[in-house]
């Protein structure tokens, strides 16, 4: 009896540390990315902090703002978001993205992005943050894997 009434309490134990919260509400996040590519006469040089509240526990809301310098273009972008993490890491995440290409012939971009990341913790409060996005812009469709380093403070 002892062993089915100690196995119960382990497997409930178990199960609810299972289904414990992975940020608390009130955290922050900051961090960003920076993007460098070069090929041939053609360069790109993306630089997008971003800062994150959470509302509720594992949903946040938060922004991005982007200078990027691409060929002999320079645009600013600026995307407010919404996360949602579970328990895991694995965090769904949706936002818009609003953009001015300096000199180019349509300087007013408006994209609606939608995607899929994990949110690897090095640490308790450090993460490196593979995010895989649909761009939706125009009638037509684009897709962006990047690696964020986020902080987060209060977790």
């Amino acid at each position: 009896m002892r062993k089915a009434i100690f196995t119960l309490l382990m497997v409930c134990g178990i199960g609810y540390a299972a289904q414990a919260q992975l940020i608390d509400k009130g955290a922050l996040m900051a961090g960003g990315t920076l993007e460098f590519t070069s090929h041939k006469s053609n360069s790109t040089f993306i630089l997008s902090p971003s800062l994150g509240y959470f509302f509720a526990d594992n949903a946040a809301l938060g922004a991005a703002v982007s200078y990027s310098s691409i060929s002999q273009f320079d645009a600013f972008s600026v995307s407010p978001f919404a996360r949602y993490y579970l328990n895991f890491g694995l965090f769904g995440h949706g936002g818009l993205q609003f953009t001015r290409i300096k000199g180019a012939e349509k300087e007013n971009d408006f994209d609606v992005v939608m995607g899929l990341g994990y949110a690897a913790f090095l640490s308790n409060t450090v993460a490196l943050e593979p995010v895989f996005t649909v761009n939706f812009l125009d009638g037509s469709t684009y897709t962006r894997l990047t690696i964020s380093l986020q902080v987060y403070f209060g977790r």
